[in-house]
């Protein structure tokens, strides 16, 4: 939602009282603290620390290496980082503190005063590769657009300045943009949507909070996890609980999942407005949040910070920083006196926080120059103890077990690292400090802080909590990364080492270099953070590395040729590509380096081609040739060498070749690959091999393709929740995307990512997402409606058995083409309505490859007379017709005056620009192709099974399970569009959704990246398998009755019936991850209404004559189909209460009269 300049103005204006408010409790906490401070015999000397900041000279001459020219003396002054050691204080910790930089307009930059600045050494390493040491010259502008209209608070102006410094506008870090450049300050929400917006799903609501704790709470641990989930579920189930009326408990709620929501997007690079919303939502109760008390106040501002690192909206991260810091020194959690009378939980947990800020005020402090607001020697507390939260009591620790690490591991092991950057700052570049020291004592200090960095490595966690494979710092990656880059610190130029000698640039080259190999490495596992804090490490990295190469500017061309540092920039390119999605700086950066890697490859061809003679690489055989011998024989040769290498490809070789590591499933033949073995089930056949062969990973060769194939319900989850990023990509088929797709393009499951693909989905996603269910309500009504009013109709109470699935059918097209056209059926056997379901049905076994081998062998795409070409285009012909049908109609509705909200109405109205025709027929098609099959699959088969002997003790069940929540049958009819409360219907229908996988073998994915699957290497363009029908029914998971219909898996009790608590991911036939399916919500409220209407009017018997086949294999009567279509049956339906289904159906058709009516 974007609000004008002037609402934004008001948004920000609001800030001001808090943050005086913030000042004042500071305030009192440091006249709490200032008699004992005034009382302390060690006074510190009168010197402000920012009056120890140096000031920068002229540019330096960098026409000359480091160690030759005495003028690199000046690098002394070089960028510092400015920490003043306790004998330099001021008087009063009190008045130190007030010097903290604290206010909000505080930004961020890269200036001159940065303490990790490299302005000086980039235009050094401009101009050493300038021949005529003329400074660089970047032409052109970035091509971002600033929305002047909406009033954002920076342009693109050049970051190179005329001299060619690099010099940022704070700006174009402060308000990081997402990905149609909107900055995220004017994601503000208005009041109204706040207070109407509610909790998300139970599902999506555990997915956050694993992602949060398993992300943020081992980087800071701020909450108490246990606490937090009691509390959180309790409030979730019952709204009226007295803690859902607390300030406090639902400022963390909402921002644990705007933090979980945020960090996973700086991961998984989505879009980040669903955190903005819960921040915006938290926000709403900030203000009495922190009015409950010191330690709460500390929270709230801690849980900020949390999120700032990741998502700038709110007051400045140093803002914040500096004023907790204050707080928490003021309640001295940083001595051990505070925590004498403490219970041990209450100690572990204030350490916890305090230990907390600490890193945060080294990460902020050491990323942005400024001054520590914490100081090493006025901290004697210890810090919080490495055990679980199970571990700790109010008298005492229980040891951990020395086998496992705790959760505590990683943020001790990370407070550790932090420390030593303390000590950097502290030795290296501190000026005041390292002008006193000798020689010898300047290269003692670096190698003991190296032997510290070393030793911190060495010593890392093990093993890792495997928790979660997208969170950075729980890869060995993430800890090499930090190692090489605190090591690059250490080893640039600085007061402690104004000039480096030809061994520390080494080490300095090959830290840099490091750093840059590991962050593309995690980049690349799809499990590195774009935040703003990467992207400065990204940045310097890169120019420490330029820096080093360019110090012997003489030898620079044997440098190149010696070191693989081309290769690092072009790494150093592909990260700052990414970062320039959401950061505009990055843009420029990326710009500026790939100036200087021009320059590198100009000097390194150079010197290739003065050392390489023109012959050198001519093999003798050539010579011969170049003299006329053997030109026959080679003719020869050459022609065998094709016609083999032409019956390779074509009957052999696949698209992608071998991968190692992954186990390929034996008896591939010529031409056909596996495809002969997998017969007509492939879903079957490869849950077969799985069990066969003990992988439940492997790959298979479909003709010239070659396919990795996921069985197993963990290994799915795994490939589509842990690696959604690199799977987002969908192969393109010749039948289906090249034929039938070519007029009306691809529906949006179909669709490869790109550009318009996220458009599309973001538009079906806003259409058919929960907070757009309410306005479906008379669409849902109307259609269970006209079900059971059929139903009552041609089952004459029960004395006619009838198929159901035409009934469903309607509903399921009904809702869907009312979505997209306005349009809906009212006959069961509607012609129209037959001829969609018809060519969508045909259409649909067409996509299968079990079907259509000719989208894998490509011989067979050119035979004579191909009845699938022919078959295919005489579909696309009848779809197109129908589809052309049924626009028309919306054109003449809208002539009329009489069309309905919809979205083709609203495209054709020119109400919405952001899409073209074909992607509306895209969504359109998606709507009306997509729910029209797995609905009526789902629905239709789980009839079946409550109709069977043993479902009618589940019907007899959920029908009493209705009666409990709605006495009155009547209210349950006008609930059931609403909502979802009844337990036993929801588990029924996640067991039908579950046990019968209509999409057996999912829409088949393509790899975009490359995935390490434990240590074998997917590469890109690889397709993926994924076999729903395998994970669905995997024992292992669900127990061993994972093959049988029972809805009472998903309750926890039975009397009465309520909802196991379950965390990620149910089941596999919607799909996850980013291409999960974007119908969901509404196919859950569809299925939902259906069952309550009808299971409260009649008890459903199968037919003794034509019973229902329910095995989840064998109930799909076209096994070679892309979704199943159920094996006819038929039901007898007897009322339950047939004047009270008489007077719900009499309501209804009076409620539902005008819905919908041309």
């Amino acid at each position: 939602m974007r609000k004008s300049p002037a609402a934004f103005s008001t948004m920000i204006a609001k800030l001001g009282p808090t943050q005086f408010r913030l000042e004042a409790r500071v305030r009192d906490l440091e006249r709490q603290l200032a008699s004992a401070v005034a009382s302390s015999s060690c006074h510190r000397g009168s010197g402000s620390q920012f009056n120890s900041f140096p000031t920068d000279p002229a540019m330096v001459d960098f026409s000359t290496s480091p160690g030759v020219d005495a003028a690199l003396e000046n690098l002394a002054v070089l960028p510092t980082i400015p920490v003043v050691p306790s004998q330099e204080r001021s008087e009063s910790l009190v008045d130190e503190l007030k010097l903290l930089s604290l206010e909000a307009t505080a930004e961020r930059h890269l200036g001159s005063s940065s303490g990790l600045s490299f302005a000086r050494l980039t235009q050094a390493v401009l101009r050493r590769l300038s021949p005529d040491k003329a400074e660089f010259v970047f032409d052109g502008e970035l091509e971002i657009d600033p929305h002047p209209e909406q009033g954002l608070a920076w342009s693109p102006g050049s970051i190179i300045g005329p001299s060619g410094v690099v010099d940022f506008d704070a700006s174009l870090l402060y308000n990081p943009s997402l990905f149609n450049e909107l900055p995220l300050p004017h994601l503000a929400e208005h009041a109204t949507v706040l207070a109407d917006l509610n909790f998300p799903d139970r599902s999506h609501i555990n997915y956050l909070i694993e992602f949060y704790f398993a992300h943020s709470h081992t980087l800071y641990p701020i909450i108490r996890r246990n606490e937090f989930l009691s509390t959180l579920w309790r409030i979730y189930a019952d709204p009226t609980d007295p803690l859902a009326q607390s300030p406090l408990w639902l400022f963390r709620i909402w921002m644990v999942l705007a933090i979980g929501s945020t960090t996973h997007s700086s991961v998984s690079l989505v879009d980040e407005s669903e955190s903005v919303l819960y921040y915006n939502k938290a926000m709403v109760y900030f203000e009495a949040a922190f009015g409950y008390g010191d330690m709460a106040a500390l929270e709230v501002l801690m849980l900020q910070v949390s999120y700032s690192f990741f998502n700038q909206i709110g007051p400045n991260t140093w803002f914040l920083v500096g004023v907790a810091a204050r707080m928490a020194i003021g309640m001295g959690l940083h001595t051990t006196t505070t925590y004498e009378r403490l219970p041990t939980d209450i100690t572990e947990y204030r350490k916890r926080i305090f230990f907390s800020l600490y890193m945060m005020d080294r990460v902020v402090s050491m990323a942005l120059g400024r001054p520590f607001a914490i100081h090493d020697d006025d901290v004697d507390v210890a810090p919080f103890t490495d055990v679980d939260d199970e571990n700790i009591h109010p008298d005492g620790i229980v040891p951990q077990d020395g086998l496992q690490p705790s959760s505590m591991a990683v943020p001790l092991h990370i407070l550790s690292l932090r420390k030593i950057a303390s000590d950097i700052a502290n030795n290296v570049y501190l000026t005041t400090r390292t002008s006193r020291m000798s020689p010898a004592e300047c290269e003692e200090t670096l190698q003991a802080i190296h032997r510290k960095l070393v030793d911190w490595r060495r010593n890392m966690p093990f093993p890792l909590p495997d928790v979660h494979s997208q969170v950075p710092h729980l890869s060995s990656s993430w800890f090499d990364l930090n190692y090489y880059t605190h090591v690059a610190m250490l080893y640039r130029p600085s007061p402690l080492f104004p000039t480096l000698d030809q061994s520390k640039v080494k080490v300095l080259a090959m830290a840099a270099a490091m750093s840059i190999r590991q962050a593309i490495n995690m980049h690349r596992q799809r499990r590195f953070a774009y935040n703003w804090l990467n992207l400065l490490g990204v940045f310097t990295s890169t120019l420490s590395l330029m820096y080093a190469i360019t110090a012997q500017p003489d030898n620079l061309a044997s440098v190149l040729g010696e070191t693989k540092a081309v290769d690092d920039l072009e790494l150093a390119i592909e990260l700052l590509d990414t970062f320039g999605r959401k950061f505009p700086a990055a843009k420029k950066i990326r710009r500026m380096v790939q100036e200087v890697l021009k320059r590198f490859q100009g000097y390194r061809s150079e010197s290739n081609m003065a050392t390489t003679h023109d012959t050198a690489f001519i093999p003798s055989w050539a010579y011969r040739i170049q003299d006329g011998q053997g030109s026959t024989t080679l003719g020869i040769a050459g022609v065998i060498a094709l016609l083999a290498y032409l019956v390779y490809k074509t009957t052999i070789a696949t698209d992608i070749p071998f991968i190692r590591g992954l186990p390929e499933i034996p008896g591939a033949v010529p031409v056909f690959g596996h495809l002969l073995k997998l017969g007509d089930d492939h879903a079957t056949v490869c849950e077969k091999w799985w069990r066969q062969y003990g992988h439940s990973v492997f790959q298979i060769k479909l003709g010239n393709t070659r396919a990795v194939v996921v069985n197993s319900f963990e290994d799915c989850r795994k490939m589509l929740l842990g690696h959604q990023n690199a799977i987002i990509d969908r192969p393109t088929l010749y039948t289906f995307h090249g034929v039938i797709s070519s007029t009306q393009g691809f529906t949006i499951g179909s669709s490869p990512w790109d550009e318009s693909c996220k458009k599309k989905r973001k538009a079906a996603g806003t259409a058919l997402g929960r907070p757009a269910l309410r306005s479906y309500y008379p669409m849902f009504d109307l259609e269970s409606y006209c079900i059971v009013r059929d139903l009552h109709r041609d089952s004459r109470d029960g004395a006619v058995e009838l198929n159901v699935r035409p009934y469903i059918q309607r509903y399921a097209l009904n809702t869907t083409l009312t979505l997209c056209y306005g349009i809906r059926m009212d006959a069961v056997y509607d012609e129209l309505l037959r001829e969609i379901l018809y060519v969508g049905s045909a259409i649909s076994l067409l996509r299968s490859a079990s079907e259509n081998l000719q989208d894998y062998i490509p011989l067979l795409r050119y035979l004579p007379n191909n009845e699938k070409n022919a078959r295919s285009k005489s579909l696309r012909e009848r779809r197109d017709k129908y589809l052309d049908l049924l626009l028309d109609k919306v054109r003449d509705m809208i002539k009329k005056g009489t069309d309905k909200p919809c979205i083709s109405s609203a495209i054709l109205k020119d109400e919405e620009t952001k899409l073209n025709g074909v992607e509306v027929s895209s969504i359109c098609l998606s709507l009306v192709s997509g729910g029209f099959e797995t609905i009526p699959g789902t629905l239709t088969s789980a009839i079946g099974s409550l109709s069977t002997k043993e479902g009618q003790v589940w019907q007899d069940r959920a029908y009493e399970d209705i009666k409990r929540h709605y006495p009155d049958i009547r209210d349950a009819w006008t609930s059931c569009f609403v909502e979802e409360k009844v337990p036993y219907v929801n588990a029924i229908i996640k067991e039908a959704g579950r046990y019968y996988t209509v999409s057996a073998m999912s829409l088949p994915r393509k790899t975009v990246t490359e995935i390490n699957w434990n240590g074998a290497i997917i590469p890109p363009k690889t397709m993926v398998l994924i076999n729903a029908q395998a994970g669905n029914h995997d024992v292992d998971h669900f127990g061993p009755n994972g093959g049988k219909f029972d809805p009472e898996r998903w309750l926890k009790t039975l009397d009465p019936p309520t909802e196991r608590e379950t965390s990620g991911l149910n089941h596999l036939s919607f799909g996850a991850g980013s291409r999960a399916c974007s119908g969901q919500y509404i196919a859950s409220r569809l299925l939902y209404a259906a069952l309550v209407r009808i299971l409260s009017s009649y008890k459903i018997v199968s037919s003794e004559m034509e019973p229902p086949n329910t095995d989840y294999v064998d109930y799909n009567q076209f096994k070679t189909a892309l979704v199943a279509i159920p094996r006819d049956f038929k039901v007898k339906l007897v009322p339950r209460d047939p004047r009270m289904t008489a007077e719900c159906l009499e309501t209804a058709e009076l409620r539902t009269r005008e819905h919908y009516k041309e």
